[in-house]
């Protein structure tokens, strides 16, 4: 499939809904984590992703180390992607998020544990991340899915 298919299409608009929610809505967040697990991506921001879920917790998540295991320049994997309207940072935030919500919801880690193993310098960076993408702290976040 070529890229701007359906599901390429209905994730960036997921991700845009993401980005805009301003009202805690757990369900949404459940579904979000559910149908980000179905998406397809093709070609190179497909092969960014999966480059990003296998270097979590194990190696640098930023676009020099990526484009440096891709065996191309960090510009022309930034131009590329953008072509096919997929920023970097769109695929590792949203690549990280769906990483977050499956720890913080599955699993006991720390959020200290969590922030490092997504690739983030400290918990604060991460908390603020997290924030923005879903409009709550991943804290407040784990404890209101502990009340569903």
């Amino acid at each position: 499939m070529k890229s701007g298919s359906l599901n390429e299409i209905e994730t960036k608009e997921m991700y845009w809904e993401m980005e805009n929610q301003s009202t805690l809505n757990i369900e949404y967040f459940r579904k979000f984590a559910k149908d980000h697990q179905d998406v397809e991506l093709f070609g190179l921001a497909r092969t960014t992703s999966t480059t990003l879920f296998s270097r979590f917790g194990r190696a640098a998540v930023d676009i020099e180390s990526i484009a440096e295991e891709l065996n191309v320049t960090k510009r022309t994997l930034q131009r590329r992607l953008l072509r096919n309207g997929w920023p970097f940072t769109k695929i590792r935030d949203i690549c990280r998020l769906s990483v977050a919500f499956e720890l913080l919801l599955n699993t006991s880690r720390s959020i200290d544990s969590i922030s490092l193993h997504l690739g983030f310098k400290d918990r604060t960076s991460f908390t603020i991340a997290f924030k923005r993408w879903t409009g709550i702290p991943p804290y407040r976040f784990r404890k209101l899915n502990q009340l569903c």
